[in-house]
């Protein structure tokens, strides 16, 4: 059994969080840019006199295949937020990067953390822009006025417009575990994101092929075009 599938394996036999992390090519995406901030702590805690802006970057890759701009998933450029927040969610939830009981990429227990990292890491940046209340619960008006000043194109703009009540709901409606980080934003945010990338005019979309991928695999999944 080669690594791919073992890790595979083990995602399914472990125990899932609220949040569901059903996608595949997204759930790359958050991974690299989690490794891409996991790498920096790791470096400017070794080194105080480390510099974020002098490194070679973790590679990342784009995940907007429609038009020119993002709607979702700016935030990973505001290196001093993610910093922060960072920092904070790996305090709260416990994590040792020099402790292999803490890194084993095979152990339940750190995929479940990792998991874990990313919905704490969203409800982070979200309260800290306002969108959500101190229980992670989701800002309707604050929300639909920050989606308005990201510059996006105007056809694009409609289709945000028009998906926000049925994400709002969607992000409202997710089930938030005891003692655990509030899912309602990182909900919202890939339902925004998915809406978008669905209901692309084929004329605005990307044809590179990780998003031809991307498109196919949406289909198979939601249906659509």
């Amino acid at each position: 059994m080669n690594s791919a599938v073992l890790v595979a394996v083990l995602a399914v036999l472990c125990a899932v969080t609220a949040y569901d992390f059903d996608f595949p090519i997204l759930n790359h995406y958050i991974d690299s840019n989690l490794e891409y901030f996991h790498s920096r702590q790791i470096r400017s805690a070794d080194n105080k006199e480390y510099n974020m802006d002098n490194c070679q970057h973790h590679r990342r890759f784009n995940l907007n295949c429609c038009g020119n701009s993002s709607v979702i998933f700016k935030d990973f450029k505001d290196k001093e937020m993610m910093m922060k927040c960072f920092r904070e969610v790996s305090e709260k939830v416990g994590y040792d990067h020099s402790n292999p009981n803490d890194t084993d990429p095979f152990s339940c227990e750190t995929l479940l953390r990792k998991k874990e990292r990313v919905v704490c890491l969203s409800q982070c940046v979200a309260r800290n822009k306002d969108l959500i209340d101190e229980a992670g619960n989701l800002k309707e008006e604050k929300i639909k006025q920050e989606l308005k000043k990201h510059g996006i194109e105007d056809w694009k703009q409609k289709i945000v417009d028009d998906a926000v009540v049925k994400c709002l709901e969607e992000g409202k409606s997710v089930k938030v575990e005891e003692g655990k980080c509030n899912p309602a934003n990182m909900s919202f945010g890939k339902c925004i994101w998915r809406e978008v990338q669905m209901n692309c005019p084929a004329e605005h979309r990307s044809d590179t092929d990780m998003c031809k991928m991307l498109h196919e695999e949406m289909k198979k999944k939601y249906g659509g075009n």
